[in-house]
């Protein structure tokens, strides 16, 4: 978390996904916005990229297998992804 200053000084904000079994939330600060997801469910998740506007590349993840491949992200049961635009 410390090592982006937008998740540790930034404004937090909903982000524009709404699905169960992932907590969603968006970070800003001097104008650079990063989009958090938080599967927490035991299952992988997977998710069209359209959904999270134009946040399509990953800054960082917590488990292997958390790709972006053909328009989805697919993310790890109990897995987190850091999204950059």
């Amino acid at each position: 978390r410390n090592s982006r200053e937008e998740l540790t000084y930034g404004d937090i904000d909903y982000s524009p996904l709404s699905r169960a079994e992932v907590v969603s939330f968006k970070r800003t600060f001097k104008g650079k916005t990063l989009v958090v997801l938080h599967n927490i469910s035991d299952v992988e998740v997977t998710i069209p990229m359209e959904e999270l506007s134009t946040f399509d590349e990953i800054d960082f993840a917590t488990k292997e297998g958390t790709v972006i491949s053909e328009g989805k992200i697919a993310m790890p049961a109990f897995s987190t992804v850091v999204l950059k635009q």
